[in-house]
């Protein structure tokens, strides 16, 4: 049984503190040896041994927390053995697959009945990098479902696990108010089991630059096909004012040539000349 306790607001930090512990099946109040200390809280874990009568006030815990030097005024307490029960972690016995699912097989604490346990299944998939967590309440294994000796495991199928990754299960209990006073308190995980293969992380990054290069040399080969495609089935018509422009490419080239001057210049000035007329005249011989 572990106790922990806040220390008083205004007292030492380095105030001792001692825990007494009794109950019907000790005949004397006992002191807790084991003290220690997390962050701020002070604790106490001890030993209780088997509780033989069956009544629930002998089901009881009377606790007494006091300072050595008997400065504070001592805390008392009887917890029902009943309640804020912490149950130690499960142990997997098995995995395997069926038909794409995983069964799980699994023993519970000592000294805890399934009825008054409930359970939750975590998986984890190396593929999808993330888990699913089930909430189990009651698990029961039948002989058509699961092989070997069933004689206190607890059995449990998940469905929809990919066989050819690497799956790790994780099982944690916590008891229920059929048989304990609360529900709160949750196990250790335990021990992870794998059952699987984990895929090559090469194989993937091949996979995934080629994949692109495939589809791209694909993508280049249709539209090559098309194109030829298109040439066979829609040949090229003939342009009938081709054949014209070749017979009179002559006659057009001489004529567009042509066109570049104009017949009559423009005069860009006006000159006036003087015109001198000189006329001989011949002498008659006569």
């Amino acid at each position: 049984m572990k106790c922990s306790w806040l220390p008083g607001r205004n007292t030492n930090p380095d105030t001792n503190y001692t825990l007494y512990y009794w109950h019907s099946s000790l005949g004397k109040v006992l002191q807790c040896e084991d003290i220690y200390r997390e962050g701020q809280h002070i604790g106490c874990s001890f030993a209780l041994t088997k509780v033989k009568d069956s009544s629930f006030e002998q089901h009881s815990v009377q606790v007494m927390v006091k300072d050595n030097a008997g400065k504070i005024r001592p805390s008392f307490n009887i917890v029902p053995l009943t309640s804020h029960v912490k149950p130690d972690p499960p142990h997997i016995k098995n995995l395997s697959f069926r038909n794409g699912d995983l069964y799980v097989q699994w023993k519970n604490p000592q000294n805890f009945y399934s009825r008054c346990l409930s359970y939750e299944v975590e998986v984890n998939n190396s593929q999808a990098e993330t888990h699913d967590i089930f909430y189990v309440e009651e698990a029961k294994c039948q002989n058509s479902e699961f092989e070997g000796n069933l004689e206190g495991t607890i059995c449990f199928m998940v469905p929809g696990v990919l066989p050819d990754t690497l799956n790790t299960v994780r099982i944690r209990v916590k008891t229920n108010k059929l048989c304990y006073e609360d529900d709160k308190l949750w196990s250790n995980w335990s021990q992870a089991m794998s059952i699987g293969q984990k895929a090559n992380p090469t194989f993937y990054i091949t996979t995934l630059l080629i994949i692109p290069i495939i589809v791209a040399a694909a993508i280049i080969v249709l539209l090559l096909y098309l194109k030829r495609l298109k040439i066979i089935i829609f040949p090229p018509i003939p342009d009938p004012g081709k054949i014209f422009k070749e017979m009179f490419g002559d006659q057009n080239d001489d004529t567009l040539h042509w066109k570049k001057y104009d017949i009559y210049e423009k005069q860009t000035k006006e000159e006036t000349d003087s015109v001198v007329l000189i006329e001989s005249l011949k002498r008659a011989s006569q």
